[in-house]
């Protein structure tokens, strides 16, 4: 065996190495080697200390990230089969199980390690956490000791175990609960036929058994870890072979060979460990690969208690880091132990919701009515969902709630100075009543782009006919509330504050009619159906107007419908979240505008909306009535500056979710019958905060055919985020007629 006693002498120091060949004998010769830290916990993990630093193993295994999440193996017992162990040494008197034996002489007294090897051994897989000296993988797990040296002192010139006691140590492991094996010895030939049925029978009860490679510079491992290549122990045989602290195989260490598949590595050159003299020593050998790997098992066992052992297996071999050739080979088997990465999500995650659903494929995103609503729920701030060995994490889903993307880029300057049409649209000729009109988006302001900034490459065709008391047409490619088909709107309101349902409507095609009835009032009809380039945009539009004049007053009513077909106010959902059912929509508008004096106007307008949502195959159901509002109030100016041009100013809030409700139910837990209980929360789905906007534009003619308009809008809390600081934006358009 090979160790150094001294814990202060620097890497490097030579070390006496004892060949043990005779029988089954100790696994731990080897050559010297430095020390050093190859990942697991950043140096502002607060469990990477000095204690943890004492044996670079733990930092090339990456093993704080799992104590940071709060894993190191607690409710585990790990079986240590060996020469006993110190049974007073302060980093392992409290761990040691009172069932704990020395197997060959059939009781407990003579526990104790005389020669030192399990005592290093159990020091590497859980030496407690103290802030004294190092501490082990799985710090937080129990040691069922055993020892089952035949000779007391083991004579490292001969056999120091024999078939048998192995045999007797297994079946006492597993009667007494232990669901970890680490066996650090090996060599000779095979074990005999009791040693085998004892191996046969631990892991046909679900036991994981670590085992040495051996020390011989062999191309294949030692017996009895080579039983790792024999299909009759179902894969629960995990060969250790050992890596320095740059990760290069040891020199001493057996290769994978035969053995590949069932194959890993792990730090095994001067490891610093717990000693039998009550201090601690650097140890080489796979005898001390091995209990980095028996550790690494107790913490995904204690992660992961529904998994079966094969699972665990699985986690670890899938997970290590490729070392030498690409994929599995015959030095490395399966890579470097890395215990992050084993406990990290393997593949894809999903969602245990109806049919499943990837939670990279969930997302709610939001409307702008919505804000950021449900964005900060905590019933989705732990959920569960399964990876593809179908473990169990839970994550935060507040991320994939999306706010509503910005759209204020709006037709407000249309909407105060009813100048949308001429600004956008070309008179291609007139034929009687009828007349044809063109529009290009390269001519449409950036302000009027589509919230994404997408180009739509939008071009609209326009029929229409007019007569003394009737307006018809007919239009294509065109959005709904967007410059030219503004005669869906009464007295030329076109803004999102006024007419908040129209946001809703993507490009598409429409028609209109307008008449007169008698001297004082109008009414109006307009559809719009959405061409379905925008799976969020309303798949029609309906909207009535009753405008009548009352004395000065211009009156108007509005009645709207608006019927989305995967949405709700533009909301999507997808994945986890489930999906929108078809939703109709209703709103009623009440707006006016009435003179104050010669040039000035005032204008208010007030929209409801009312929807009644469903949802589908997700987290998200049971919808309450959702209830929005929007308002506005406005003053016009004409004949300001010069003689013709307009300035308006208004005040008003965008449509904004007043009322909703809605159920979240979320998967909770992992049963051990793979049965996955949820709970369901009933929780407000309004925004947090309440936007508040002032706009101000400016509109003049140029010349005979042009126009120049600009306009500034300041929000307060954008986007109904009460968190959100102010916002303003603005736009100058300049149009030229031809």
């Amino acid at each position: 065996m090979s160790f150094n006693r001294n814990p202060k002498m620097p890497p490097g120091t030579p070390t006496l190495c004892l060949g043990l060949t005779l029988g089954l004998s100790l696994a731990a010769c080897g050559g010297g080697g430095g020390s050093g830290e190859g990942g697991g916990g950043g140096s502002g993990n607060p469990f990477v200390t000095a204690e943890f630093r004492a044996n670079y193993g733990l930092a090339n295994i990456r093993a704080a990230n799992a104590y940071e999440a709060g894993w190191e193996g607690t409710g585990q017992t790990i079986a240590v089969i060996d020469t006993g162990v110190d049974v007073d040494h302060p980093d392992l008197d409290g761990k040691i199980l009172p069932q704990s034996t020395d197997i060959a002489a059939g009781n407990g007294t003579t526990l104790n390690d005389t020669f030192g090897h399990g005592t290093l051994v159990a020091g590497v897989a859980l030496a407690e956490r103290n802030g004294v000296g190092m501490h082990g993988v799985a710090w937080g797990a129990d040691l069922l000791a055993i020892r089952a040296d035949a000779l007391n002192p083991c004579d490292p010139f001969s056999a120091c175990f024999q078939d048998d006691d192995l045999a007797a140590a297994l079946n006492y492991a597993r009667t007494q609960g232990a669901r970890i094996v680490n066996m650090s010895l090996g060599g000779g030939g095979i074990p005999n036929a009791n040693f085998r049925s004892a191996l046969l029978a631990a892991t046909n009860a679900g036991i994981i058994v670590v085992i040495a490679a051996g020390n011989a510079s062999g191309a294949n491992p030692e017996y009895p870890a080579r039983f790792a290549a024999d299909p009759a122990y179902s894969g629960l045989v995990v060969a250790v072979g050992a890596v320095n602290d740059a990760n290069a195989i040891a020199g001493f260490s057996n290769r994978a060979g035969v053995a590949s598949a069932n194959y890993i590595v792990a730090p095994g050159v001067s490891i610093t460990t717990t000693s039998n003299t009550g201090g601690y020593a650097s140890a080489n050998g796979t005898s001390f690969s091995a209990p980095h790997v028996a550790g690494a098992v107790a913490v995904l066992r204690e992660r992961f208690p529904t998994a079966t052992a094969a699972e665990i297996v699985e986690m670890l071999l899938s997970t290590a880091r490729d070392l030498g050739a690409d994929g599995t080979d015959a030095v490395y088997g399966r890579g470097l132990l890395s215990l992050s990465d084993a406990l990290a999500p393997l593949g894809f995650l999903w969602v245990p919701v109806d049919l499943g659903a990837l939670v990279e494929e969930t997302e709610l995103r939001l409307g702008a009515a919505f804000g950021d609503g449900l964005t900060q729920s905590a019933a989705l701030a732990n959920v569960l969902a399964l990876d593809m060995l179908g473990r169990d994490f839970h994550i935060d889903m507040r991320g994939a709630v999306l706010p509503a993307r910005d759209v204020r880029a709006s037709a407000f300057e249309g909407a105060v100075l009813r100048s949308a049409d001429r600004a956008v649209a070309s008179r291609i000729g007139d034929f009687g009543h009828w007349g044809l009109s063109f529009t290009d988006s390269a001519r449409l302001p950036a302000t009027l782009a589509e919230p994404d900034g997408e180009d739509r490459s939008l071009r609209s065709w326009w029929m229409q006919s007019g007569t003394e008391h009737t307006q018809t047409g007919l239009y294509y490619g065109a959005a709904a509330g967007r410059g030219a088909p503004s005669i869906l709107a009464p007295i030329g309101f076109a803004s999102r504050l006024t007419l908040p349902q129209f946001t809703l409507a993507g490009t598409g095609s429409g028609a209109f009619l307008s008449q007169e009835m008698g001297k004082t009032a109008r009414l109006s009809f307009a559809w719009h159906r959405g061409d379905g380039s925008d799976p969020s945009a309303a798949t029609s539009l309906g909207q009535a107007w009753l405008e009548a004049n009352v004395g000065r007053v211009q009156l108007a009513l509005g009645l709207g419908q608006a019927d989305e077909e995967a949405s709700l106010f533009r909301s999507t959902a997808a994945g986890g979240f489930g999906t929108f059912a078809s939703t109709r929509s209703q709103f009623v508008t009440l707006g006016g505008a009435m003179p104050i004096t010669t040039g000035v106007s005032a204008f208010a307008s007030l929209t409801t909306g009312l929807a009644r949502p469903d949802m589908e195959n997700g987290m998200l159901s049971g919808w309450s009535d959702v209830r929005a509002a929007s308002y506005n109030v406005g003053v016009r100016w004409q004949d300001v500056l010069t003689r013709g041009d307009r300035v308006g100013l208004a005040f008003g809030q965008p449509l904004r979710v007043e009322q909703a409700e809605v159920d979240v139910t979320v998967p909770t837990a992992l049963r051990a019958d793979g049965s996955v209980p949820s709970t369901t929360r009933r929780i407000d789905a309004t925004p947090s905060g309440r936007e508040m906007t002032v706009e101000l534009a400016y509109d003049r003619a140029v010349g005979q055919a042009a126009s120049l308009a600009t306009f500034v809008s300041v929000a307060r809390e954008p986007g109904h985020d009460r968190d959100a600081a102010p916002a303003a934006f603005g736009g100058v358009r300049f149009s030229l007629g031809f």
